[in-house]
């Protein structure tokens, strides 16, 4: 950032927060190696008395470190999936090697592109815990990822596998082409899962889908509609329209009836903001987070918008603030969400980082000029001062309980 759009953007947070005063961002956490997004899910076995565990793995381009070959430019990776008992015993492990291939070097930086890989294992019903280990082969660069899993026993009577997103169809049994998302952003028009059904039994199930939103009981859209019962498991296929939702978390909902049975299953995904700084991705946290460069009426609007037009009438607050219309980025926005991130990973405690009083300060007044800390005192308790000195100002943050929750001490607002 330039000196001078730092000043504009200066001024333009104090102005707002003089107003405000009057008035009143699957990935999975990075450690050595590249982030990747895991799904663990249960797929139906050709007999009732197993399971199919599905380990899906996908790994984005711009998380992968990529060097020039004789076809363009690649990256390769090992990915290590081990399955264990409840005990600790070893039930399967797979090694696999993938490299991810482009001739379009701005293709490796790519965060929509991604390697998937799948590796299924057959199990009795029980508790597992899976692991999964991928190691980069340029930087040597390992990342972890662990969680557990119970695969219950299915009824013969009616069985449902969990639900998976997907590729376009490429055909009408089997798994397909599995994706491992998050989300989704909010102009794209739908997407595609599929799950599988089986019954011992002749009659046919009734099948019903339903997107739930965030304080919603009612669905936002879905039908119901029947499937012929097959004693061997069949793959069904929906087509999820994402036009008509807003950005937000949702969940697909997917229930099957029949032989007075009854299964419920359940996919969590979220509607992204397209053009949004990246740590910006839930809209209702956004919202809550431009608290203190709002005004009340801007807040009362934020918050009282429908869910459908709740993007535009964000869009439309930041547009107002923009230091530099007309271009591509808002300065000021991409400003404000970097200092609510910092806050989150410097300052939380018991609460969000931005919450606290530090973040806070920080969020509205940047970064400080200088912080003295002051954590064994005799006699006191921790605290640090803050001096902004272009402000004339400072700042005493005191840790009353000791678990590092530093308040605010005198007026904000003071010298």
């Amino acid at each position: 950032m330039t000196k001078g759009i730092g000043v504009l953007l200066l001024v333009l947070l104090c102005v707002t927060v003089a107003l405000g005063e009057m008035a009143r961002p699957a990935r999975l956490p990075r450690e050595q190696g590249p982030e990747f997004l895991c799904r663990v899910g249960q797929f139906l076995a050709g007999t009732p008395d197993s399971v199919r565990l599905l380990v899906v793995v996908a790994v984005p381009f711009d998380n992968l470190q990529f060097i020039r070959g004789d076809s363009g430019f690649q990256a390769a990776f090992e990915v290590v999936s081990s399955v264990y008992s409840d005990t600790g015993g070893l039930i399967g492990e797979r090694i696999s090697n993938r490299t991810a291939v482009t001739r379009d070097y701005s293709e490796t930086n790519l965060a929509t592109r991604a390697v998937t890989h799948v590796d299924d294992y057959r199990v009795v019903p029980g508790d597992y815990r899976v692991r999964v280990v991928l190691t980069e082969k340029e930087s040597s660069g390992r990342s972890l990822y662990e969680t557990e899993v119970s695969a219950a026993a299915p009824d013969p009577l009616l069985r449902l596998s969990d639900i998976f997103w997907v590729e376009e169809s490429r055909s009408d049994e089997g798994l397909g082409a599995l994706r491992v998302v998050g989300g989704f952003f909010t102009d794209e028009e739908s997407a595609l899962v599929r799950f599988q059904a089986a019954s011992t039994e002749p009659e046919s199930l009734s099948i019903v889908w339903q997107i739930l939103g965030e304080s919603e009981v009612d669905s936002l859209g879905g039908r119901a509609f029947r499937i012929a019962a097959s004693s061997q498991p069949k793959s069904y296929e929906l087509r999820v329209s994402l036009l008509e939702l807003g950005a937000g978390d949702y969940i697909l909902h997917v229930v099957a009836e029949g032989h007075q049975r009854r299964v419920e299953r359940e996919l969590p995904f979220t509607l992204l903001l397209r053009g949004m700084p990246r740590s910006v991705v839930r809209l209702d946290l956004a919202i809550r987070q431009v608290r203190y460069i709002a005004t009340n009426e801007e807040m009362r609007r934020l918050r009282d918008a429908p869910p459908r037009h709740r993007e535009a009438v964000f869009r439309d607050f930041w547009e107002r603030r923009d230091p530099t219309p007309g271009t591509v980025r808002n300065e000021l926005m991409e400003e404000y969400y970097y200092r609510v991130e910092y806050a989150n990973q410097n300052f939380g405690t018991n609460r969000a980082g931005w919450e606290t009083d530090r973040g806070r300060i920080f969020i509205r007044y940047g970064e400080p000029s200088d912080i003295e800390r002051y954590p064994f005192e005799i006699n006191s308790r921790p605290y640090e001062v803050w001096y902004y000195d272009h402000l004339n100002r400072r700042f005493v943050f005191v840790d009353h309980t000791g678990f590092g929750d530093y308040e605010l001490v005198g007026p904000e607002w003071g010298p």
